[in-house]
């Protein structure tokens, strides 16, 4: 009994493998354009991704999932949007509420990934189990 899962996260993270948790153990690491088979030993799997503190839903798995590990919209957009705001704030004239600004949203900005789900898991192909 096992199921497949192929990482598509694009350049987010990419140096680094993803943890994947099976029943909350972590069970593989996987990289940017791979894929891994992975035995399940449980009837009632359900699957986590976590990255550097980022994590995904858990989701329930069954025998023969083809499952897609891609980044949320929050994640892919945290990066355009911390350039749009470091590009703002160059309009503040004054240097001390420049560097406030900075680091209040710059921090608002990295605690919201951890709050949000970074990466979310998808069901590509679900066999039917009799």
């Amino acid at each position: 009994m096992s199921i497949t899962i192929k990482r598509n996260t694009g350049w987010s993270g990419t140096a680094s493998g993803i943890q994947i948790k099976i029943n909350d153990k972590k069970v593989a690491s996987i990289n940017e354009k791979r894929s891994l088979e992975i035995q399940l030993h449980d009837e009632h799997n359900y699957i986590q991704v976590t990255q550097f503190g980022l994590k995904s839903k858990k989701v329930d798995v069954e025998k023969g999932d083809i499952l897609e590990i891609k980044q949320s919209w929050w994640h892919k957009m945290s990066f355009p949007f911390s350039l749009l705001i470091y590009f703002l704030v160059m309009f503040i004239p004054d240097l001390r509420s420049k560097l406030i600004a900075i680091l209040t949203l710059g921090i608002m900005l990295v605690f919201s990934l951890y709050i949000f789900n970074g990466f979310k898991i998808i069901v590509l192909n679900r066999e039917n189990s009799e």
